[in-house]
């Protein structure tokens, strides 16, 4: 190689990767998670469709979703940065189908008996994950 083709490339700078990884589910997962119904399923779905970590579900309140601009608000996230998530029409279609509100306004309600009152709501999805 001719050394001016060799220090041009030297003063390349690397093209940056996106932010995040991309995984995928194995076919030994898709059917556990087949076998999942109601609001654990709402949940894995939801991550599924979005993207977002257990902790934002879990923490997600309706006051965050944006229907008219089809995306949800996340204020508190792993890195402490702000980040819109868009509304797909899979996730849209998780939304639909769950109660329009609760009580503290989660959009994902965890009707467990155990829960106790002061517990982190990530903390009691782990939980059910491990009985089950």
């Amino acid at each position: 190689m001719p050394p001016e083709v060799s220090a041009r490339l030297r003063r390349l700078k690397p093209m940056r990767e996106p932010p995040g990884r991309v995984r995928y589910v194995r076919s030994d997962e898709e059917k556990i998670l087949a076998t999942l119904s109601g609001w654990l399923r709402a949940i894995v779905d939801a991550a599924r469709c979005s993207g977002m970590r257990l902790g934002e579900i879990t923490s997600m309140r309706w006051r965050q979703v944006d229907r008219a601009r089809l995306s949800i608000g996340l204020a508190r996230t792993k890195n402490g940065r702000r980040r819109v998530v868009p509304i797909t029409p899979a996730l849209a279609s998780v939304l639909d189908g769950l109660p329009a509100a609760t009580p503290e306004g989660y959009v994902f309600p965890i009707p467990l008996p155990e829960v106790r009152a002061n517990a982190k709501r990530t903390e009691d999805v782990r939980r059910v994950r491990r009985v089950r």
